[in-house]
């Protein structure tokens, strides 16, 4: 017998379930400290959710007919959503990492922050989508895409914090532009899919496409994060602390 809304419950469950083990995950990574889980799903909803809609809002209120010209256009819907969600959001990331997690040096630290932003998101995604997406005429194939998106953002929000945190680790501002060319690129198919110009099974296939190329950059981030021990892991004596001797942080480089 069909119950009215069990598949939306239970794509929520699903997704609590991912965001309790990705956080026991973090806790465990770092050796119990969720400073940077708690930092990064601060961040997200200081700099999402507040900043960005105070732009929107000013914008709104201050350009005249603003919505309906972004609206009427696909190439400024998309491009404007994406560039305001990618701008600030890595904004945020840069701003973390640059002046509050600042005595972290190891890169679990940076995965722990995209557990943070990225569970957050994953949690308020699930509680609007019971509230405003008629979760009633959910059904399973719409609940089991929602379900792959949201821990698809979440893999990507992790690979961004990577990128980020080694840019600033290595002293190399151009990272974190690089993350938001990324965050936007990776943002143009849900764009598009709340434009109604993809379906939503190309949007998320698109989607998972740029989070896979984010999550190869992260990795490379990652080794060579792994690759200068002086400063991540001085267990071998490699470099001591200090931080000129190391690959990463050489001019030459």
């Amino acid at each position: 017998m069909f119950i009215p809304g069990v598949f939306a419950s239970a794509a929520v469950i699903v997704q609590a379930g991912i965001v309790l083990s990705t956080l026991f995950w973090a806790k465990k990574k770092n050796k119990g400290d969720m400073r940077p889980v708690v930092i990064g799903g601060v961040t997200f909803y200081v700099f999402a959710l507040l900043l960005e809609n105070v732009v929107h809002y000013i914008l709104l209120i201050g350009i005249p007919d603003w919505e309906s010209r972004v609206s009427a256009s696909l190439f400024l819907y998309v491009l404007y959503g994406c560039s305001m969600a990618a701008l600030f959001e890595e904004s945020g990331r840069y701003y973390s990492f640059t002046r509050v997690l600042t005595s972290y040096k190891e890169p679990r630290a940076a995965l722990g922050y995209g557990v943070g932003h990225g569970g957050l998101e994953m949690v308020l995604s699930g509680m609007l989508g019971l509230l405003l997406l008629r979760p009633e005429s959910f059904t399973a194939m719409d609940s089991s895409l929602w379900v792959f998106e949201r821990a698809t953002a979440l893999a990507g929000h992790s690979a961004l914090s990577m990128i980020v945190f080694y840019g600033v680790q290595a002293g190399k501002k151009r990272y974190a532009l690089l993350a938001v060319a990324l965050h936007g690129i990776a943002d143009i198919p849900i764009g598009l899919y709340k434009y109604g110009a993809v379906s939503l099974i190309l949007c998320d296939a698109l989607f998972a496409a740029a989070v896979l190329l984010c999550a190869g950059v992260a990795v490379w981030c990652y080794r060579q994060l792994h690759a200068t021990k002086g400063f991540i892991d001085n267990r071998k004596g490699h470099h001591g602390n200090d931080p000129s001797k190391s690959r990463i942080f050489s001019k030459q480089n």
